[in-house]
């Protein structure tokens, strides 16, 4: 790619509020409670909108309806925290971000192991974003397992 087209690249994905790297996936571990044991959860993020996750965050209205939710930290334009029911028979989880439209999207996805009871646990993640959210809409995408 010559010298124009590269630059055309750093344009278009700074426009876009991206990093001009993709990220690594970041990997955070809910650790072992009682009978339940760690939960990883890997967090991808391709174009590079998240700077660091971390496990728990603040309560915020509405948190768990529907399944879960992404919230922005009110007072924080960088922060939101992603709220969802897990269960006992999970063995991890991997968030994707990415931007559909002007919406930031996390898509979960949960990985479950065999024979277990059913038990709903609330869970919890803070991502630090490399900008203000600003404007967009936030939402959560859950696969069925």
């Amino acid at each position: 790619m010559g010298t124009r087209g590269a630059f055309a690249l750093a344009i278009a994905l700074s426009a876009g509020g991206c990093g001009l790297v993709p990220s690594r996936p970041i990997v955070v571990v809910y650790p072992a409670q009682g009978s339940l044991p760690e939960f990883p959860v890997t967090l991808v993020d391709p174009a590079g909108f998240v700077r660091d996750v971390a496990i728990g965050g603040p309560a915020v209205g509405g948190s768990f309806d529907r399944g879960g939710s992404v919230t922005q930290i009110r007072g924080i334009p960088t922060a939101a925290v992603v709220s969802w029911i897990g269960g006992a028979c999970d063995v991890r989880a991997t968030a994707t971000v990415e931007l559909r439209e002007s919406t930031i999207v996390v898509a979960m996805t949960t990985d479950q192991g065999r024979g277990c009871i059913l038990l709903g646990i609330p869970r919890r993640l803070t991502l630090d974003f490399v900008e203000p959210i600003g404007a967009r809409e936030l939402a959560l995408d859950r696969a069925a397992p």
